[in-house]
């Protein structure tokens, strides 16, 4: 089983607590298996493309490539790290499920149309958001232990 480090936006759902032990081979088996127990939190960090805009996924402190398909060891930690800068608000950790207007199906085409250049940076780019994201979540990972105190 995981061990998922829960952010601080999700902890409403989870009682409060900031990890939880959940079993999973995959990323998606792990959030499916935490919206069981804590319903309401599958929706804040999935849409109907797979994982929100924002939101990273690293797995004993590797940020993970394949989304909702990546593997999860057993006894791995699990830190689902949100967005640390600017942006739109579609996609964010904390904000409900999205409405079914057009101006919603807009916001979608055009994260779809972003994540599509975004995987056509140059190499130098894209190794740049990685250490920005490596960042993130060894910040995260070194505010755990002070967290409970």
């Amino acid at each position: 089983m995981a061990i998922v480090w829960i952010p601080s936006l999700l902890r409403d759902l989870t009682h409060g607590r900031e990890n939880v032990t959940v079993p999973g081979a995959t990323v998606r088996q792990i959030i499916d298996n935490l919206d069981a127990h804590y319903p309401g939190i599958k929706p804040r960090l999935c849409d109907d493309d797979g994982l929100r805009p924002g939101i990273a996924v690293a797995i004993d402190t590797q940020i993970a490539q394949g989304g909702l398909a990546q593997p999860v060891p057993e006894n791995s930690e699990v830190h689902f790290v949100p967005a640390i800068s600017g942006g739109s608000s579609y996609g964010a950790i904390n904000s409900s499920a999205l409405p079914t207007t057009a101006k919603a199906a807009r916001g979608r085409a055009m994260r779809r149309t972003l994540a599509r250049k975004a995987a056509s940076r140059s190499l130098s780019e894209r190794s740049c958001v990685t250490l920005w994201a490596t960042v993130a979540v060894l910040l995260t990972l070194m505010a755990a232990p002070f967290s409970s105190r």
